[in-house]
Parts: C-alpha cells; sequence; structure tokens
C-alpha cells in the first residue's frame, strides 16, 4: 500500500515515514521541495498555487495530511495570523479538489489538527466539548472545517504537544535544565497534554487499517499533567540541579504577546474515544515515555 504524506518532511512527518516503512508500507512525500530521504518519493506541489502533481493523488492507496505553517516562532502579526491559517486551509481544499477530479483509489484521509481547540480548560474535555476562546482555537476550527469535506473515509487527530527526542517541544524544554534554571510558566498549573511521538505516528497507522475509524479524535497520552509536574518529572529524569524558576504570565505576555497563549494556555484532554476503539499506547505513563527518550 502507497501512503502519500503532504508535510512528510518534519518532525511527525519523518517518524512517520520510519515507521510506515517498518510495517511495509511504500511511502512518499508532497511537498514544495524535495528533502531526500532514502527510500522515500517525492511528488511537488504548491497549495498556494492550487498545483499538484496529479500522480500523488492517482499514485495513493492513503494520504496523510500533516501540512501547516509553524504556530511557534515568529510573532503573530495579522500577516502570521493568515499565513498560518492559509497554509492549513489551503492545502485541504486543494487535496479534496484533487481526489474529486482526479482518478484515484484513495481509501482514507487522515489529517493533523490540534488540541487548541479546547482552549486554557482544566475540566476533562472530549471530542464533543464545545470550541475554547483564543486564536488557536480558531485556526484548529478553520482547519478542521477544511477537512471534513473528502469524499472518502477521513480521519482527524487533535494532536496534544509531541514528546521526541529529536526536537520539538521536549528539546525547547530540556534546553533550560542544560543551563541550571527549570522554567514554571505563569501558575505552572496549566494542563499540559502530550503524546509520544512514536504512539502518535502508530495512532496514524492504526487508522488506516481500522476502516471503523472516522471522525475526530483526541491524540494525546491517557495520563495528563500540568506544566509544573512536567517539569519536575523531565527534571527528575535528567538528575538536573536546575533552580526553579517561576516566569510570570505578564512577563510572557509582554515578551510573547498574543503567542503566550501556547505555553499559558491548556486543557485536560481525554483519550478515552480512541482507545475505545482499539488503540493501544506503549507510553501512557510521563515517566516512562521520557526514560525512553532521553535514552535516544
Amino acid at each position: 500500500m502507497h501512503v502519500v504524506i503532504a508535510g512528510g518532511s518534519g518532525l511527525i512527518g519523518s517518524r512517520l515515514s520510519e515507521l510506515l516503512k517498518d510495517a511495509g508500507f511504500r511511502v512518499s512525500h508532497l511537498g514544495r521541495h524535495q528533502v531526500k530521504q532514502s527510500g522515500i518519493g517525492f511528488y511537488q506541489w504548491n497549495p498556494a498555487e492550487e498545483s499538484i502533481n496529479p500522480k500523488a493523488i492517482s499514485e495513493a492507496d492513503y494520504i496523510i495530511n500533516l501540512a501547516g505553517e509553524s504556530i511557534a516562532g515568529k510573532r503573530w502579526t495579522a500577516k502570521r495570523k493568515k499565513e498560518i491559517i492559509d497554509s492549513r486551509v489551503q492545502s485541504a481544499r486543494l487535496l479534496q479538489k484533487s481526489i474529486t477530479e482526479i482518478p484515484n483509489k484513495v481509501k482514507a484521509v487522515v489529517c493533523a489538527s490540534a488540541v487548541g481547540y479546547y482552549g486554557n480548560r482544566n475540566e476533562i474535555v472530549d471530542e464533543q466539548s464545545k470550541k475554547g476562546k483564543g486564536f488557536l482555537a480558531d485556526v484548529v476550527e478553520e482547519w478542521e472545517n477544511a477537512n471534513i469535506h473528502y469524499s472518502v473515509r477521513t480521519i482527524i487527530f487533535r494532536f496534544g504537544n509531541v514528546l521526541s527526542s529529536q526536537g520539538g517541544v521536549l528539546k525547547e524544554l530540556e534546553n533550560p535544565l542544560r543551563f541550571f534554571v527549570n522554567p514554571i510558566l505563569g501558575s505552572g498549573e496549566q494542563m499540559f497534554p502530550w503524546i509520544h511521538i512514536d504512539d502518535l505516528c502508530n495512532m496514524i497507522i492504526y487508522a488506516l487499517s481500522e476502516k471503523k475509524l472516522s471522525g475526530i479524535y483526541n491524540a494525546v497520552a491517557p495520563t495528563i499533567v500540568t506544566q509544573k509536574e512536567f517539569m519536575f518529572s523531565l527534571k527528575n529524569i535528567m538528575h538536573s540541579k536546575a533552580l526553579n524558576i517561576k516566569v510570570p504570565d505578564v512577563f510572557l505576555k509582554l515578551l510573547l504577546g498574543e503567542q503566550a497563549a501556547i505555553v499559558l494556555d491548556g486543557a485536560n484532554v481525554s483519550s478515552e474515544k480512541i482507545q475505545q476503539q482499539g488503540f493501544v499506547f506503549h507510553y501512557p505513563e510521563l515517566k516512562e515515555a521520557l526514560i525512553e527518550l532521553m535514552s535516544t
């Protein structure tokens, strides 16, 4: 079976490609520029210009859409906000249009989304919960609305904070500890929904073969912790003697502006729905996940 991944050269896509190949799938990436990886095919597209190599659709059995500009890094100006939204909506629309117009054998489409949909909430939320407040929630709403019109089985995963030894949020939070600072962001009591990258990738692979899966699922570990609990766990795993430094939310908002929501907001997200569909987590507990990641 041939899997085509839009956004496949990123952190998640790269690991997903490895695991798909290990599972016997043929893998190709769909992107604007080719990033050469051994055993990975490539098709070019440009969602902003509505251009795509038609073979990406006609030769695919499954399509996974991870495409989208990063929400981190650059400040959220009006222009940047538009880029973040457009990169997600345009890619979804082009894939849907292409699947409709190009003869194909696509069996299912898996789309990325995010738990930012829920906003900042301490109560347990699931896939039926109402949308939260803020720009991140607005982005996810538009993102998901753009992904519900495929003519084939569609699965949307709302990603939590993806933990990887190769980069991403774990590296960002690990770095201060190496300089003997353990940052407690804001109150530190905001929820920190997380998932080991291998569990996330295996969940996506599971969705390809399990025809009963359709609709929206939270892609988070069963055990949710607060930001403070996460940092203390990471500190213990690293055997760090870092000082616990509280970073006031006022300072973060002055420094980052509206973008401070990335680190100050969190939700108590339930993974019960995907577990009821038979998916089993390899790393349901944070300690075991961190031990494995910090050893690689």
